[in-house]
């Protein structure tokens, strides 16, 4: 039933792949929390995120939700900063607390629009909530300062991420390098290249 439901969204009948999720029970399969989740990622990755939202609207009473269902969602909205928000504001609400992979999407998603402000309170929730930062969660804020042209915020970044020996990535590297060349920071850049080689 899963692929059938799979084949419709494909197909771009959105309304009735949740018609057929509505029905799941007559075929033996249980509408569960796992049942839920496949049908919303489903929805989501074939291009129709306000149908996996309805269906999430409409079965979150009887339906328990768990991190996974709020993930789908906010990675689903993450083209809209404001609803990505609504979703992950409404994740505490429901009991739900965030992960690594929340606050990547959420900071990915400000940093896309520019929303340097809060992509760095969204950094430090993160922290505050014991959820330590990744490459990842580096890599997009790395990029906005980069292309906000803001040295002195990639500056305390790169120092912080090296201090909190986190691992660098080739495109990371990359990234830095193209950054500070463009800005004639390349003293910035041979330092903290120093620091990470020291690092091993």
């Amino acid at each position: 039933m899963s692929n059938v439901m799979r084949w419709l969204a494909i197909a771009g009948k959105y309304e009735a792949a949740v018609d057929a999720f509505r029905e799941i029970e007559k075929y033996g399969i249980s509408k569960d929390l796992e049942a839920s989740n496949k049908v919303m990622d489903t929805l989501v990755k074939e291009g129709s995120v306000e149908h996996a939202y309805n269906v999430f609207m409409e079965f979150k009473d009887c339906i328990p939700v768990d991190l996974s269902s709020f993930n789908i969602l906010i990675h689903g909205r993450s083209g809209r900063l404001k609803d990505a928000w609504d979703v992950f504001v409404d994740m505490k609400k429901q009991g739900v607390s965030q992960n690594l992979l929340t606050y990547n999407t959420m900071i990915s998603c400000a940093c896309t629009h520019l929303e340097e402000e809060n992509a760095l309170k969204l950094l430090q929730r993160m922290e505050e909530d014991s959820c330590k930062p990744d490459i990842k969660t580096y890599a997009s804020l790395l990029k906005m300062c980069c292309r906000k042209k803001r040295m002195k915020v990639l500056k305390f970044l790169s120092s912080y991420m090296f201090k909190n020996n986190v691992s660098i990535e080739l495109s990371t590297y990359t990234l830095l390098v193209n950054g500070l060349c463009k800005s004639g920071k390349l003293d910035m850049l041979a330092r903290s290249l120093k620091k990470q080689y020291s690092r091993g």
